[in-house]
């Protein structure tokens, strides 16, 4: 019985955050560089924070790619959103240990990131999210 509560803020695993906090947590990334948001997306981070740094992530990869002259025929193809999925796919598979060195400098080279950066993220997504076992986005709300 205890396991169910409605108290504001009690237990912070799965509870739902207020605008106020995602806009400042969607801040707070926005306001990072690459390494340092590598370094978030290592952290045992809530579904929606995830979300947001992966986002800040592409939005930097976005950025540099821009800056750096739009990258030709590389940048071309599919459009913005499935680059995104892309990068959304190959951030997965890092979380899971499960990328290969190919998709690593890929990865590396959408983001902006340095390979050396992401290696220290290879297979942290696997306890991320309580455990368990299987993929972290079992549980839905619906």
């Amino acid at each position: 019985m205890a396991a169910i509560s409605n108290t504001p803020g009690a237990g912070s695993a799965g509870s739902i955050p207020s605008a106020g906090e995602m806009n400042a947590y969607s801040d707070k990334v926005n306001n990072m560089d690459t390494k340092s948001l590598v370094g978030e997306l290592g952290k045992n981070l809530e579904p929606w924070q995830r979300d947001a740094a992966e986002k800040a992530l592409i939005d930097k990869g976005k950025e540099s790619e821009s800056s750096q002259g739009a990258g030709g025929a590389q940048g071309a193809g599919g459009g913005g959103g499935s680059e995104e999925d892309e990068i959304k796919k190959l951030l997965k598979k890092l979380l899971e240990g499960s990328i290969s060195p190919e998709e690593m400098q890929k990865l590396a080279s959408m983001t902006g990131a340095k390979v050396e950066d992401l290696q220290g993220l290879k297979g942290k997504g696997a306890d991320a999210g309580g455990g368990g076992g299987g993929e972290g986005g079992d549980i839905q709300g619906g």
